[in-house]
This record gives C-alpha cells, sequence and structure tokens, in this order.
C-alpha cells in the first residue's frame, strides 16, 4: 500500500519509506495530487495535461501526461492509476489519500476524524510557478479544505462548550485562531473560552496579540467586538476588591458583571472554583493576587524578549569530539530560539566566545545580552555500542554575574535529546518564560530517531559553518550518509540543498547540476516537515537564485520567516529575495533584524552592506563594510564589496587598494577588470580579460562577470551575448540583474528589458 498525504505538503511513500527521485518530480506530484482529488471518476487526460503543461502544444502535453503516467505506474504497480477511455485515477485499494478519507470524514460528520487528518493546507509550500491554471486549482482546493477542516474544528469546540469541558474548548478554539490568525470571531470565542476555563490574563493577552498582529500585518484594527471584550475584561480584574469570579448565577451558568450580555460560565465549575477561594486566610488579598497575576501577564506580553547567548559547550572529550559538543550547543540555541520571549544570539556571534577569556560583563556590553548559557560536554567513547555523555550547564544572569541554575545530565544515545530540551525548558522556567502551545512543541521535536543519522548530521553541521568551499564540499557528503541512513530526515535535507545552492553560486559545480540537487533537495525538506523553517528558506533560495520564479521565492521566504522569525537562514532568504526584486528598505530591515541576533558575525553583517550597495546607497554601504573589515580584516567578501562601492563613488585608488585584498579566488580577475574599466583604464581592463582562457570565460558564471566589463568598455553586443549564456546556463547571479549596479552601462539598451521580460522579474 502507497500513501499520498497532500495536505501541510506533499508526500509520497511506499512500503520502504518516502519514494524519491523521478516520481518525485514536481509535475508528477501534482499529477498525483490532481487524481487523488478527482474521486473515483477520476479527471480527463486533456484536462490533465492542460493544467500541468500549459505552455506545450496539445501533442507534446499529451506525451508529457503519458511518460509520467509511466514513471509513476513503474514506482505504484501498473494498477496504481487507472484508466476509464480518457479518463485516470487513483486506485484507492493501492494508493491511500489524506484527502480522500479527510472529505469522507466531513461528510459522514465525523469532526474529530477530520481535524485529525488535516495536517496542514493543502499542497502546502508547493507551486509549479509556470503552470498558472494548476496553481490557481490550487488555491481553489486549499481554500475548500481549510473551510472544512475550521467547521470541524468549530464543531468540536462547541460540543465541549456545551459539555462544560472548556480546557478542550479552549485548545480547539486555539486551533482555529491558529488556522485563522486574522478572524476576530475566532479570538472572541478564544477570549470566551479562556475565562470560563479560569485564564483571564490568558485573555488578555490574546486580545492584545490579535490586536497587534491585525495593525501590522494588514493596518486595520480588530473587530469591535474583541476590542470591547478586552476593554470591560480588563476594568474587571483591576476593579478593587472585586475577581472576575464574582459573578451573578443564572439557571443555565453565571452572566460576568461587565461582560456582553449571554456571555456564561458553567455554575457548578464556578461554584468549585469559589469555594477554593474561599479556603484562604484572607479573600481579599486572593482576589487581588489574582487580579495582579493577569495583569502581570498582559504587561509580560508586550515587554521586550530577553536577550541571551549560548556560549559553546566546552568540549572535555577526545578532540575529535568536537563537532558533537558544538551540535550540541546548537540544538539547545535552536530550542530556546522556538520561544517568541526569547530573543537568542545566533550561532556565529556565540562561536566567537569559545574558549574565551573575556569577562562575563565584557560578552555582555558586546552582545548586548542580559543572560549567559555555558555549560561543559564530556562523552566516553566505546566502540560497538552508544557512547555515554556527560552535560553541564549553567545560567547566568550578566548584570551581578550571579549564576542562576546549574544543572547536569547523563544520557546515552537518543536521549540526547532529552538533555537538550531538559537544558531549554529548565532555562526557559527560569527566565519565566511562557511558552505558546506551538513554541513548547517546537522545543521538544525529537528531528529523527536514527542516532547514526544525527551525528553524521552533525558532523556536516561542523564543516558547513567553516564556511568555505571546502568546508561545504565535505559537508555535502555528511548530509548525503545522513540520509542515507534516515531519509525523512528533513533538517539534513533542507542543508543539503542549501549546501549545493552555495556550490552553485560560487561556480564550483555547474549551475545545472546544483539547481537539479537543490531543488530536489529542498523540495523533499519541505513535503517531510512543512513547520521547518529550514526548509522553506533552502526552498525560497533555489527558487529566486535558480528558477527565477520570484512569486514562489516570496511565499517560501515568507513562510520561513513566519515559522521561526529568528532563524538566520530564513532572515538571509527573505533579505536576499526583498533586495533582488527591488525592495530595499525592507531588505534593510530585515538584515538588521539578523544583525541583531548575530552581531558580530562577518557575514551577517556583510549583507547588509551588499544591500545598501543594491539600493545605491554607496556612502552607507562604505560605512557599513568598512566596520566588519575592521573587526575582521581577512574577510574576504567585505573587501570586494568594498570594491565595488568605491568604484561606483568614483573613489578608484580606493577601489584599487580592496581589490588587491582579494586576488587568489576564483574570479578574482572580475573586480580589478571592472574597476578599471570603471576608471576608465580601458587598455588595461581588455588586457586583463584577453588573459582569460576562453573555457573559463565562457563559462555561465565567468559570463555574468564579464558582461559588465564589456559594458563599461563600450562593447555591448560582447556583453549581451555574455548575459546571454549566463541568461541559457541558468547561473544564479543572474537573479540579481534587476537591481545590479554593476550592470548599469546596459540598461539602456532594449535587450536588457528583453532579459529582465523573461526572467519574469516583478
Amino acid at each position: 500500500m502507497y500513501s499520498l498525504r497532500l495536505l501541510g505538503g506533499v508526500a509520497l511513500e511506499g512500503p520502504s519509506g518516502p519514494l524519491s527521485g523521478r516520481v518525485a518530480q514536481r509535475r508528477r506530484l501534482a499529477l498525483l495530487a490532481l487524481l487523488g482529488t478527482a474521486g473515483e471518476r477520476g479527471m480527463s487526460r486533456d484536462k490533465l495535461a492542460g493544467y500541468l503543461w500549459p505552455e506545450s502544444d496539445e501533442a507534446d502535453a499529451r506525451h508529457l501526461l503519458s511518460d509520467s503516467v509511466y514513471v509513476l505506474r513503474r514506482a505504484l504497480g501498473e494498477d496504481g492509476i487507472l484508466a476509464v477511455g480518457e479518463f485516470l485515477r487513483l486506485n484507492p485499494e493501492l494508493v491511500w489519500c489524506d484527502v480522500v478519507d479527510f472529505e469522507a470524514a466531513i461528510r459522514r460528520e465525523e469532526a474529530g476524524e477530520a481535524v485529525d487528518l488535516y495536517a496542514g493546507p493543502f499542497l502546502d509550500g508547493f507551486y509549479l510557478g509556470a503552470a498558472g491554471e494548476l496553481d490557481q486549482w490550487v488555491e481553489t482546493e486549499r481554500r475548500r479544505l481549510a473551510d472544512g477542516y475550521a467547521k470541524a474544528l468549530e464543531s468540536l469546540a462547541e460540543r465541549a462548550e456545551s459539555a462544560s469541558d472548556y480546557p478542550v474548548a479552549v485548545e480547539r478554539w486555539k486551533q482555529l485562531a491558529a488556522h485563522d490568525a486574522f478572524n476576530s470571531r475566532y479570538m472572541v470565542r478564544l477570549m470566551e473560552a479562556l475565562i470560563a476555563a479560569g485564564d483571564p490574563g490568558n485573555a488578555l493577552q490574546r486580545a492584545q496579540e490579535h490586536e497587534h498582529l491585525l495593525r501590522e500585518e494588514l493596518g486595520t484594527e480588530p473587530a469591535p467586538e474583541v476590542l470591547e471584550l478586552a476593554e470591560r475584561l480588563r476594568r474587571e480584574v483591576v476593579r478593587e476588591g472585586k475577581s472576575v469570579l464574582e459573578a451573578v448565577p443564572k439557571s443555565s451558568g453565571v452572566e460576568i458583571a461587565g461582560l456582553p450580555a449571554g456571555w456564561t460560565i458553567a455554575a457548578e465549575r464556578l461554584r468549585a472554583r469559589r469555594r477554593r477561594v474561599a479556603t484562604a486566610t484572607a479573600a481579599g488579598v486572593v482576589v487581588l493576587a489574582l487580579a495582579v497575576g493577569a495583569v502581570l501577564q498582559y504587561v509580560r506580553s508586550q515587554a521586550e524578549p530577553v536577550r541571551l547567548v549560548v556560549l559553546p559547550l566546552a568540549n572535555q572529550g577526545a578532540a575529535d569530539d568536537e563537532y558533537y559538543a558544538d551540535g550540541i550547543t546548537d540544538e539547545i540555541r535552536n530550542r530556546l530560539g522556538a520561544a517568541s520571549a526569547l530573543d537568542v544570539i545566533a550561532r556565529l556571534s556565540s562561536l566567537r566566545y569559545k574558549d574565551t577569556e573575556k569577562t562575563i560583563e565584557e560578552i555582555g556590553d558586546e552582545l548586548d545580552v542580559e543572560y549567559i548559557v555555558g555549560g561543559t560536554l564530556r562523552r566516553v567513547q566505546r566502540e560497538g555500542g552508544e557512547s555515554p555523555v556527560r552535560v553541564t550547564a549553567e545560567l547566568i544572569r550578566v548584570s551581578d554575574r550571579v549564576r542562576i541554575w546549574n544543572g547536569s545530565y547523563n544520557a546515552s544515545g537518543l536521549a540526547i535529546f532529552d538533555v537538550q530540551i531538559g537544558i531549554a525548558e529548565r532555562v526557559a522556567e527560569e527566565l519565566e518564560v511562557n511558552l505558546l502551545g506551538a513554541e513548547r512543541e517546537a522545543l521538544r521535536t525529537r528531528p529523527t530517531d536514527n542516532l547514526q543519522a544525527y551525528e553524521d548530521y552533525l558532523r556536516g553541521l561542523y564543516q558547513w559553518n567553516k564556511r568555505n568551499l571546502d568546508g561545504w564540499e565535505a559537508a555535502i557528503d555528511h548530509f548525503q550518509q545522513s540520509i542515507e541512513k534516515d531519509p525523512s530526515y528533513a533538517s539534513a535535507h533542507a542543508m543539503l540543498s542549501l549546501t549545493h545552492s552555495l556550490l552553485g553560486y560560487y561556480s564550483v559545480t555547474p549551475p545545472a547540476a546544483s539547481r537539479s540537487w537543490a531543488l530536489e533537495a529542498a523540495e523533499r525538506a519541505v513535503a517531510l516537515d512543512n513547520s521547518l523553517a529550514e526548509a522553506h528558506a533552502s526552498l525560497a533560495y533555489v527558487e529566486m537564485s535558480f528558477e527565477w520564479d520570484w512569486a514562489a521565492a516570496d511565499r517560501a521566504s515568507q513562510e520561513g520567516l513566519r515559522l521561526n522569525p529568528e532563524s538566520t537562514m530564513a532572515l538571509y532568504s527573505r533579505a536576499t529575495f526583498l533586495s533582488w526584486v527591488g525592495r530595499h528598505e525592507e531588505a534593510v530591515a530585515v538584515t538588521k533584524r539578523a544583525i541583531e541576533l548575530d552581531p558580530v558575525a562577518p557575514h551577517v553583517s556583510t549583507w547588509l552592506g551588499i544591500y545598501y550597495f543594491m539600493a545605491r546607497r554607496y556612502d552607507e554601504a562604505i560605512g557599513h563594510l568598512n566596520k566588519v573589515v575592521a573587526l575582521e580584516p581577512d574577510y574576504r567578501d567585505a573587501h570586494i564589496w568594498l570594491c565595488y562601492s568605491y568604484a561606483k563613488k568614483g573613489m578608484h585608488e580606493e577601489a584599487a587598494r580592496e581589490s588587491e585584498r582579494v586576488t587568489g579566488y576564483r574570479q578574482s580577475w572580475w573586480p580589478e577588470a571592472w574597476i578599471l574599466a570603471v576608471a576608465g583604464q580601458s587598455a588595461q581592463a581588455r588586457n586583463l580579460i584577453n588573459q582569460i582562457p576562453a573555457e573559463e570565460s565562457e563559462t555561465p558564471v565567468s559570463s555574468y562577470f564579464l558582461a559588465p566589463i564589456l559594458g563599461e568598455l563600450g562593447e555591448k553586443d560582447r556583453a549581451f551575448a555574455a548575459l546571454e549564456r549566463a541568461y541559457r546556463g541558468r547561473t544564479p547571479m543572474m537573479a540579481v540583474l534587476k537591481v545590479d549596479p554593476r550592470i548599469d552601462s546596459l540598461r539602456d539598451d532594449p535587450r536588457f528589458e528583453d532579459l529582465l521580460r523573461r526572467m519574469d522579474f516583478p
């Protein structure tokens, strides 16, 4: 039996696990989605071909459809897809589909079963881009199925309220509020359920969060019912000598004074709470405590997040375990980062303090943090078995250097996840962080159940974070080994995708190969874990760098940042998209947020200089990049972008000085030749590019570098020939074409506008 999951992403699994390769290509998965929702009648071949290959003529589209059906039947069995005349349909005896069962549960009014089946929006994060009619169909189906899910949830919530089971009602209304965060009606019902369950402070907090969301995202006010209910509740909570639990009994319940008529709490639940209050020595003190607690919770929700840094765990074991200590540190940091009430400094900035001799005060001042988490790790290596690990951790308040908590943990095998969770939860508890349901779930997530896959993943991260080409190539091997041991390891797929993208960008691997590998890994990551911010971020990078699908990149980068606003990878993909499509102010704002979380990482600060350059804010680019090289004199990328910025300002001597700092890397001829051309030293520029072997200068990547030089030299025909090579070769460098100031000499040519049109820039 095969399973086709279309809710919360897309995944196709067989008896041995997820299917990959040709059968899992996007259009074939889209074909399965069309058949999975078509029911018993199925869908005609003409309609399928028109949805999936609208750019092809009828004969070619039918041929492509036949080829896809052939590939799918080889994977699913000949009877996996049935043909009845011109109609195709899935065989439900061989292929189970979650949408089919979901809709059947809705028809039977089995709301609980329907809610359990709904893992997220239909085909979430899945777009073909070029297939416009198909994307419209996906959106229609997505709305239809989401409406069915919402109605099922509301039915369950109202059933719980009818049975006076308010904790269950609260959870159902929370699910609805999460499903449609802008729906004020759901928010009112959630607030009512929270107060009925005895949690007025949380009701106030939810109202405030809803109000903030609508104002920030939509520029609108909540419905009057939300504002009125919150205000009446707030007055009732703080009224002297009066609790929200002091209400007037009614035959069917009680109505809280000052709240809308008809809003009731079950009388028996209220009387039980009253009996508990009456047992206190001073009832007035208890009432005041309830009111103050609610108000404090409301005030805390508006406070600035607590800033902290997790320093690298000191490895007290074998030198070969350095990767393991760093990896466990990253996991603790990522789990704490799930809490919206915490600002957790990102990895590279914290890594600078590994084995540091700096004081608590110095670290606190440099990173602007209030708390520091540190500790040690020792692993005892044993052959042929699990290696036991001992981890110690402590939480230190910077202001007075007081250690406010410390603990030690012993674990072996997969129990190391319990150690990470335990440390993160204890730190959150000590800092009085109230984790929301989704945040607590993210904090407690286990990424894999395969210990060897996890260790390969940590080795890959260790190599990747060296941030050089050798490290990235080594990281690919480790990520692939991790995936071989656990094909469902979403984080490994996401990092594999990003690494292939980077190697393609730096022309280590051909763009076509990088594009294929990176896209397959990113789509797999999203399909495996649609809640993983890095999965969407890696997909966004592929969509804009190789696919030039700007709508898909927009959606994926927004989703990554929504899922984890503190993910450096998500911030990077979003800022890059915004810059490349010309939304410079937004790109700068997102990057400044990344710098807040990773304040001393040179590559993060360099992004800001690059985005200033793309916005033609050259003075700001120069000022910022000079700060980067003052801290990191050998950071090559900062010198490269300083070179470009000085050249655009006409500061040719300064540009030449910076170009000398970047010799010895791939395409190091490009900045030197370009600044010579910009400075009017045409003969020297021509002499330099004429020395480049043709097999190098005519590659897609080098062709993009060559075009602006030729443009400055007035050789526009050769420049556009170079851009055509870059375009046909799908080099990711072309993705910056719309905004790149280095290529301004070609912008007034009609051929430039034609390139922008073909790349479908927004």
